[in-house]
């Protein structure tokens, strides 16, 4: 995942559901290869600037959707050996690696441990937040993070939650969120200044290793939104208390 690639979610107001859509360009960044997988309907799915469909089940229409050229590049370009793997893994053959990408593997390899946090520590804590009560969300370890290979403790692309327990108003606490409590508080020391602020500088210094936390709410975020698509609510339900959101 670059700059040539996109992250999306994709929610029909007809019957509700919602597919997460991932794409790319295509060989010599002709046309465009993508994959799509439908969210089950008693579940969340969290996108950060990375993709999320891993193994794809091409017998499985009903929650599969993707381009006819889907593994092409992969297998031309060595990502993909059906004769090691069998299941296609859509992130482990197109997300950035740098390790995989980068002559210079010192710099390759502090990178990717940068991109390894940057996304993967807010699918973390979407998770924790919104799925208070759920185990597997629960125990999701931070320090995993979410990388093109898989790890033991890989965030999973979904996660089931109780019907009508995620509001509007979780949605909306959750875009401000900054890890306040956790060990990754933004809002908490030398950083933070007398003030506690969350705020970091888009870059460190050219000597400095890494960065700061990613948070979900940042300095550089103009503006947020929270859309409801459900084809049973009522048009004039705009004031964010409505709990069909599930």
């Amino acid at each position: 995942y670059t700059n040539s690639a996109e992250a999306l979610a994709v929610v029909s107001a007809e019957d509700g559901e919602a597919w997460i859509f991932n794409i790319l360009t295509g060989d010599n960044n002709a046309s465009a290869i993508w994959a799509a997988q439908r969210v089950p309907d008693d579940a969340i799915s969290v996108i950060a600037n990375s993709f999320t469909i891993r193994e794809i089940d091409f017998d499985n229409h009903e929650t599969f959707m993707y381009s006819a050229n889907v593994t092409a590049l992969a297998l031309k370009m060595g990502w993909w050996d059906p004769q090691k793997d069998p299941k296609f893994d859509f992130y482990a053959s197109y997300g950035f690696d740098p390790m995989r990408s980068m002559k210079n593997k010192k710099r390759a390899k502090q990178l990717q441990r940068v991109l390894r946090y940057y996304s993967g520590r807010r699918m973390w804590r979407a998770f924790q937040l919104l799925a208070p009560n759920s185990s597997i969300a629960q125990s999701l370890d931070p320090l995993v993070g979410n990388l093109p290979r898989r790890m033991q403790g890989s965030y999973p692309f979904a996660i089931r939650v109780s019907r009508h327990s995620v509001r509007v108003d979780h949605m909306k606490a959750m875009m401000r969120d900054h890890y306040e409590g956790t060990r990754f508080d933004l809002t908490k020391g030398m950083a933070a200044g007398p003030y506690g602020d969350p705020n970091r500088p888009a870059n460190t210094a050219q000597q400095a290793v890494g960065q700061f936390e990613r948070a979900i709410s940042m300095h550089r975020t103009l503006w947020s939104f929270v859309v409801e698509v459900h084809k049973s609510l009522k048009s004039n339900m705009r004031d964010g208390t409505n709990p069909n959101l599930s």
